[in-house]
């Protein structure tokens, strides 16, 4: 009978590469009021491994119905004022080509944007519970496909899943920056 001896190091190096990435956060406002019945929102992002990424946490203050939600590519929710523009684009980590330039889409579609979340839906007394799961993109500052530092959008209205560039889903009413939890 052989015996086997792995040395330690070995064994650390590839726990280690097996670790799960930190949760990552984002912390939503507005930028029409202030105040408690303001809309606002706090969202997780937790990698479950093999790919798969669990979005989950509450949005309040919104109007009843559906709301498009996506991540835009430029971690900068600017001036409230001004929309939140400064965030830019949806966040697409697949470079356009003449024969898949990525779309608007849905969370599950093949070639939307990285971006592309759907929608939430907010109760009567304007509650959204969000629970999704995704591997569109990745929590991991290794990765091309990474969120942090992205920003979160949520618009006013129901994205309709396929027009270019936003959904057809109006005004950005709520954005935050996407960055590891303390």
């Amino acid at each position: 009978m052989r015996k086997f001896i792995i040395p330690m190091s070995v064994f650390f190096i590839s726990f280690s590469a097996y670790a799960a990435a930190p949760d990552l956060v984002v912390e939503l406002s507005t930028h029409k009021a202030t105040g408690p019945d303001s809309p606002h929102g706090r969202l997780r992002f937790k990698d479950l491994g093999n790919h798969k990424i669990h979005i989950f946490g509450t949005v309040q203050g919104l109007a009843p119905g559906k709301h498009g939600m996506h991540i835009h590519s430029v971690g900068d929710c600017g001036d409230p004022m001004d929309g939140f523009h400064k965030s830019g684009p949806h966040f697409s980590s697949v470079a356009p080509t003449q024969l898949a330039k990525p779309r608007h889409g849905s969370l599950g579609g093949l070639n939307s944007h990285t971006g592309d979340l759907g929608n939430i839906l907010a109760d009567q007394k304007g509650l959204a519970r969000v629970d999704m799961m995704t591997d569109k993109f990745s929590v991991s500052h290794e990765s091309p496909r990474s969120i942090i530092g992205k920003a979160l959008i949520v618009h006013a209205g129901e994205d309709d899943e396929r027009t270019d560039p936003a959904g057809n889903s109006g005004e950005r009413i709520l954005c935050g920056v996407i960055h590891q939890e303390k």
